[in-house]
């Protein structure tokens, strides 16, 4: 069951596991995760470390068809980080607009818990 809204993204970056690295378009966002394509012989569990437009994460492999997978924000990963990424992936005004709508259903989300 998804909690957040996803935002679309057309931003680019590297998927790393070991010495492996992937070019991957992340397709969408959220607060929770991501989706990516292009992501060659990844498996469900699997810890991959996300360089993108500056910032650089970890996430965890929760579902793949093909090329595409989705992938969940690791549990160490902070609000500033996950919205410091959300800003530089969604980038342009449209993106910012997208940013605060995503980062306000998170602060409300957070008060309701």
């Amino acid at each position: 069951m998804r909690h957040s809204k996803r935002s679309v993204s057309n931003a680019t970056g590297q998927l790393i596991r070991g010495t492996q690295s992937d070019l991957v378009r992340i397709e969408d966002v959220s607060l929770e995760g991501v989706k990516l394509s292009g992501a060659k012989n990844i498996e469900v569990g699997e810890i991959v470390k996300i360089h993108s437009k500056g910032t650089v994460f970890f996430v965890k492999i929760v579902w793949t068809q093909g090329l595409t997978c989705g992938a969940q924000f690791q549990l160490d990963t902070g609000r500033d980080e996950i919205a410091r990424f959300l800003r530089a992936v969604l980038g342009n005004d449209k993106g910012r607009l997208r940013f605060d709508s995503t980062f306000h259903e998170l602060s409300s989300a957070k008060r309701m818990q």
